[in-house]
């Protein structure tokens, strides 16, 4: 079994933007070919980003 990990540092004030192309784009092409969502975390950091992190 292989497992993805994917870490995106972001602005603050994007990811509400990040989540709506993650749910509706990236996602449901996972997928489709057969990846599955493990889990995925987010972290605010105090510079104004947040962390996303999924596996």
């Amino acid at each position: 079994m292989f497992y993805r990990r994917k870490f995106y540092v972001v602005k603050s004030g994007f990811v509400e933007i990040f989540n709506v192309h993650f749910n509706n784009t990236n996602l449901p092409n996972q997928i489709k070919h057969g990846a599955r969502l493990v889990g995925r975390w987010m972290k605010a950091n105090d510079d104004n980003t947040t962390e996303i992190f999924a596996i």
